[in-house]
């Protein structure tokens, strides 16, 4: 009796093994809409072969391991458990009527066809694979009249019918042979569902990829709107006050080259340009228009200005997009000596990103042209940083941003 060629086996082994990584990898998916219920249960049983394969490839040792008839019960076995698999393979969900009038036609056939084999003499290998073939049949019809709408579902089950009639086929010879000299039916299918996978892993990866596209339209259609709205408060801010225009925009520029050297990564520099846009975001809860006919500003008015942080963190926080720049807008105006405002904290209890919005804010407004003073030349806008160091601004970032300044005057 001629057996499976050795290199048909080390084929079989081959993909048993990597039946546990289909079986590893699905088991990944399994919380996630990619998760496919027939796939670690495909790897268990291509895996379950090698165990299969062990007994079988004791065939070729001297003596052999095993009996003709026990070689022939194994065979038998193999192809019971591939009809198992078979059925469950080809369950889909919410089909339980459909799966009860196939286990009862499976139980029918197997019933039947120990009948058959008892009351004949026939052997339990031919038996089995008269029982395996009526059983693919039955599955065949089965799949035939059950309804399909989805293409791809269509193409899968075209495909499995097709492999199914070829079992049978192979094992329509084998019964009309007085020795099994073809490849048994059974094993047809470990070396058809490795290929199954690749197509369903590639059409799973299209899906991740488009998945991967979509998103990132999401991602930057949310940073557009994200984007739009600063710049929609910046702009409106500005609409109400002459001297704030590009004030806002100029900060943000002088904050990220200070950030930039002191080594902020991309995300932080991120966060800090966006904070520095909104700083002065309190100022539209004040009239601040109201004071650019005057010349000098008395210390009513001034206690009104100084009332703009804690206003736009107010704003700030009440915002889902928006409040994690809350405190950042809070103390953008605390001195590193504990005389700022709103809450006269000191030194490193202000925010990083405070410090440096404080002396952009500073430098611009200095260099600018205000309602109250004509703009100072850049020099005198250095020489005011350079006395405030250590009282009202931190030492060591108003010597980096004089450094970014020089290099790029």
């Amino acid at each position: 009796m001629v057996r499976l060629h050795s290199i048909n086996l080390m084929f079989i082994i081959a993909f048993s093994i990597w039946g546990l990584v289909i079986f590893a990898f699905q088991r990944g998916l399994q919380k996630t809409k990619f998760y496919d219920s027939r796939m670690p249960f495909s790897g268990v049983y291509l895996a379950s072969t090698v165990l299969l394969n062990c007994f079988l490839l004791s065939e070729f040792l001297s003596p052999p391991f095993f009996s003709a008839s026990e070689y022939s019960l194994l065979y038998t076995i193999f192809m019971l458990i591939t009809a198992v698999f078979i059925f469950i393979f080809n369950s889909p969900r919410g089909e339980s009527k459909l799966r009860l009038s196939r286990l009862i036609i499976s139980l029918i056939i197997l019933i039947s066809g120990v009948i058959v084999i008892a009351a004949n003499g026939i052997s339990i290998e031919h038996g089995s694979h008269g029982y395996f073939s009526l059983f693919l049949i039955s599955e065949v019809i089965h799949m035939l009249a059950r309804k399909t709408l989805e293409r791809e579902k269509k193409a899968e089950k075209r495909v499995f019918i097709a492999v199914y009639l070829v079992i049978v086929g192979i094992n329509t010879l084998d019964l009309f042979t007085t020795d099994i000299f073809l490849l048994y039916g059974a094993w047809v299918l470990p070396f058809i569902l490795p290929f199954f996978f690749i197509y369903k892993y590639s059409e799973l990866n299209k899906e991740l990829q488009a998945e991967v596209v979509s998103l990132n339209e999401m991602n930057k259609k949310e940073r557009e709107s994200y984007e739009s709205s600063i710049y929609m408060i910046v702009n409106m801010l500005e609409s109400k006050n002459d001297f704030l225009k590009g004030h806002s925009e100029k900060v943000s520029l002088y904050a990220t080259l200070i950030g930039n050297r002191v080594g902020l990564n991309s995300g932080e520099l991120e966060e800090l340009q966006t904070a520095a846009l909104l700083h002065d975001i309190g100022y539209v809860g004040i009239a601040i228009e109201e004071y650019s006919n005057r010349r000098v500003i008395n210390s009513e008015d001034f206690m009104r200005i100084k009332r703009h942080p804690k206003i736009g963190a107010d704003i700030l926080r009440k915002s889902s997009q928006f409040s994690q720049f809350s405190d950042y807008v809070l103390f953008h105006h605390e001195n590193w000596d504990g005389t700022g405002y709103p809450n006269g904290i000191s030194g490193k209890q202000i925010p990083l990103f405070s410090r440096i919005i404080q002396i952009a804010d500073t430098y611009d407004a200095l260099t600018t042209d205000r309602f109250y003073r004509a703009a100072l030349s850049r020099e005198d806008a250095m020489i005011i940083l350079r006395t405030g160091k250590g009282t009202d601004y931190d030492p060591e970032l108003v010597d980096v941003f004089i450094k970014c300044i020089e290099v790029k005057k």
